[in-house]
């Protein structure tokens, strides 16, 4: 489970980062400390969590501790990067999107491809696909970053007082 939690998380992390690596205020070994000690934070919460608590309680609790993750990403990405929040909050939420986009494709494969097997989010077989899935899409998306998006958020324009409003629009 620790595993999946941290594959969940460290990957996007690293996309996340792709977008401003020339743009951080205390260097990259920092950054990567920060993003690790960040990510073993949350796995070892939601680990403890799970196995503390009724899987009904950790249900209700489960967005919350989410929302407080995210708001934890956006607010670490404020402190290391030297960019307007609004670029911040573009670049969190479109690689959560990423994320979630790669975990759905996860859960499909893995009971197409495991059909005789009860699905496990973040179980060996979750786990397995979701690598090979990254696999694939880390480095699609790290190419697009660098050739695309990176030159989008370059743009000095008063369009990112809305712009960084899309992305959250389509959060599920």
């Amino acid at each position: 489970m620790a595993f999946g939690l941290f594959l969940n998380s460290f990957p996007y992390f690293i996309l996340s980062m792709a977008f401003v690596w020339d743009h951080l205020r205390y260097g990259r070994k920092h950054a990567l400390s920060v993003m690790t000690a960040t990510v073993a934070l949350h796995t070892l919460l939601v680990i403890i969590l799970t196995y503390s608590m009724t899987p009904e309680a950790f249900n209700r609790i489960k967005l919350p501790i989410e929302i407080g993750y995210m708001c934890l990403i956006i607010a670490l990405l404020g402190w290391i990067v030297r960019f307007k929040m609004t670029r911040l909050l573009f670049i969190a939420f479109f690689v959560k999107h990423i994320a979630d986009f790669t975990l759905s494709i996860t859960r499909v494969l893995t009971t197409l491809l495991f059909p005789e097997q009860p699905f496990v989010a973040f179980g060996l077989h979750f786990n397995m696909v979701h690598l090979v899935l990254l696999c694939f899409v880390f480095p699609l998306m790290l190419w697009f970053i660098r050739r695309t998006m990176r030159k989008l958020y370059m743009v000095e324009s008063s369009i990112w007082r809305s712009l960084w409003l899309v992305p959250p629009c389509f959060i599920r």
